[in-house]
């Protein structure tokens, strides 16, 4: 619509002058925009920038771009922490190998993100998931040793966030391997907004490696409960059809619920698969 600037509108056809906004109006259209177009909205003037100052709006983004529900009551506050940091947090591009072995990173892509409302949390590297774990800490070496799997209990709460990286692997020396491994990688979303982390004084400890010379599910889980794990892990597998199916598609399967995440993947053979859990400890 354009006016003459000629004509001197009345108060019955504009009854509001042209600089008033609604902020109700323009909080709800913020909500539908990617956080990097909210960005370029509040450079526009002051008043979007004010109006872009409230918090919630970046909630609402960062919970619809994971596909979480924001109305989960499991979904805490992060503690001392802003919904717009925790949003570029996550949707920036930088993942687990932006700044440490960088040179021998090739791909990655998101899985998707899950709610952990429980200190317990069970990683699984082949299905179907193992009928007794023990509980006791000393045991997870063996226990991913031996089974591939283990328990643990001292995982921090909140929203989980999980990535699949192709790194160049520099242990197979073997002519027929491509020297590609895979990296089924799960971190906290305050992880990177952690200064230790940047800095690279946040200290990793080495759960365990498994050796694997058979077809696998490679799977992660996690759920309060053993037969909530099972249940959650299995329907999204079956879902995503990451079953039998799937050992002759050469290409990595991966999917993800609000509650456990996994992957399918056949990779070349080379005289077996060597899986490896780490996590951090600082």
């Amino acid at each position: 619509l354009v006016r003459d600037s000629r004509e001197q509108p009345s108060s019955e056809d504009d009854p509001q002058p042209p600089h008033r906004y609604e902020p109700d109006l323009w909080t709800e259209v913020a909500k539908h925009l990617c956080g990097f177009d909210l960005l370029r909205l509040s450079s526009t003037c002051r008043w979007f920038r004010r109006l872009l100052a409230d918090d919630s709006i970046w909630r609402y983004a960062f919970f619809r771009d994971l596909n979480l529900s924001d109305a989960n009551p499991r979904a805490h506050h992060p503690l001392c922490r802003s919904w717009r940091y925790l949003y570029f947090a996550a949707f920036n591009g930088s993942h687990a190998f932006s700044f440490c072995q960088n040179g021998e990173h090739r791909s990655s892509w998101r899985i998707g993100s899950f709610v952990l409302d429980t200190p317990s949390m069970v990683l699984i590297g082949k299905l179907p998931l193992p009928k007794w774990l023990p509980s006791d800490p000393e045991d997870v070496r063996l226990t991913i040793a031996i089974l591939g799997a283990c328990k643990l209990l001292n995982v921090r709460p909140g929203i989980w966030i999980t990535d699949m990286h192709v790194m160049r692997c520099t242990l197979c020396n073997r002519n027929g391997c491509r020297g590609n491994k895979q990296i089924l990688d799960a971190r906290h979303t305050e992880l990177f907004l952690e200064k230790a982390y940047w800095d690279e004084t946040l200290e990793y400890e080495s759960l365990g490696e498994h050796f694997q010379d058979e077809e696998v599910a490679a799977a992660f889980g996690c759920r309060r409960q053993r037969e909530a794990i099972r249940f959650s892990v299995r329907c999204i597998c079956s879902q995503h059809g990451l079953g039998r199916e799937a050992r002759e598609d050469p290409m990595t399967r991966h999917c993800a619920s609000t509650t456990a995440a996994a992957i399918h993947t056949n990779l070349q053979g080379n005289g077996g698969e060597l899986s490896s859990s780490a996590g951090e400890t600082g």
